[in-house]
């Protein structure tokens, strides 16, 4: 009966260690030698929309080709640092900083000589009190029926030259490398609209807008 007692004490008291052992180790803050504020001070919270945008030069790259990079930063950001992170499958390959000057910074990077692969990019701005982060892909592919991605245009409206240049930066930024024209034509049996054997200037197709030869 004593020896019951006993086993019973010994196995209480092997509970309450190990509940005093894990106390100490998830709350450190208990211990009389643990300052908060020392540990907290060199965390920088992290702030949405300080990186305006990040862009490629191109939608799809091929072997041996450098790919080139802009990053703007928001209004009242104009410098501090960028650190670039690639990757491939998980696995880091590359790490590089940049400065930022006047909310823009650009820089290049010299993919692995492999075809058909792609890459994810993390790039995190940081400055004394704030970062920020945003990611963008590479295509490193020779034919880009590989990995097809469909975009198309549908209006053919007369456009000022800095609106087809934001639509193009679109579907660069959307790394669209298979591009429709949709809805150009006049009729599936006659594309092209002619008068006297001659291209007429605007045709009126399906859609009710005119469209610009």
């Amino acid at each position: 009966m004593l020896s019951k007692k006993v086993n019973i004490l010994i196995f209480l008291s092997i509970i309450l260690l190990l509940l005093i052992i894990i106390g100490v180790t998830k709350y450190p803050s208990s211990s009389p030698h643990y300052d908060s504020k020392k540990e907290t001070s060199y965390i920088i919270p992290e702030h949405r929309n300080m990186i305006k945008n990040i862009s490629t030069d191109k939608a799809a790259y091929h072997v041996k080709d450098t790919v080139k990079f802009t990053a703007q930063l928001t209004n009242g950001h104009s410098n501090g640092m960028l650190i670039i992170t690639y990757y491939h499958l998980g696995n880091i390959l590359f790490k590089q900083e940049v400065k930022v000057t006047n909310k823009e910074a650009k820089w290049e990077w010299q993919p692995p000589k492999e075809d058909f692969k792609g890459y994810f990019v993390h790039v995190q701005y940081t400055s004394n009190t704030k970062q920020d982060s945003q990611t963008i892909a590479v295509d490193v592919s020779s034919d880009w029926s590989k990995f097809p991605r469909y975009g198309f245009l549908s209006n053919f409206q007369d456009l000022s030259f800095k609106e087809m240049q934001s639509v193009i930066s679109r579907l660069n930024r959307y790394h669209i490398n298979g591009l429709q024209f949709y809805d150009w034509h006049y009729k599936h049996h006659q594309p092209l609209k002619t008068m006297n054997l001659s291209p007429i200037g605007r045709i009126s197709p399906i859609v009710p807008h005119p469209c610009l030869r």
